[in-house]
């Protein structure tokens, strides 16, 4: 399984993560977008100064073991019903399919150590719907110039 994850998650992992690219008959999206989105998911799931919620470390440990359970359920998965007998990595791994992970991944960065400001933190959603503007745009672009 360690082959699979030096082989699998590199740039194409990450824009599937995020939602950009989903298949290969997707209009392709550069991959600054997929990253600008994975930039506010980790922004959001940092704390502020006035948050009063804290996640003990026998909660985030529980968090983190359903993690790996669920990376392992799903790359068992791919093992047993995408990938030849004789291949050396998992075949059929996508992103997408790891995205109900990631909000979990995310709940695990809450800490003491690092956070952001209220104000920072209340820009957030007009940064993404920046993001969610330019990629319609593109995509218009892209077909156009296409066509």
């Amino acid at each position: 399984m360690g082959a699979t994850f030096t082989y699998q998650f590199g740039a194409d992992f990450v824009s599937t993560l995020v939602g950009t690219s989903l298949g290969f008959m997707d209009i392709p999206i550069p991959d600054i977008f997929s990253y600008a989105f994975l930039a506010l998911l980790v922004m959001s799931a940092f704390r502020t100064e006035s948050d009063n919620i804290f996640l003990t470390r026998r909660n985030k440990l529980f968090f983190a073991g359903i993690n790996l359970l669920t990376v392992i359920a799903i790359c068992a998965g791919m093992l047993l019903t995408w990938t030849p007998i004789d291949q050396f990595y998992v075949n059929g791994i996508q992103g997408r399919y790891f995205i109900p992970v990631m909000f979990m991944i995310l709940i695990l960065l809450n800490n003491d150590h690092v956070k952001i400001s209220s104000q920072v933190r209340a820009r957030l959603p007009y940064f993404a719907a920046g993001l969610d503007i330019l990629v319609p745009v593109f995509i218009l672009g892209f077909a156009y110039v296409t066509t």
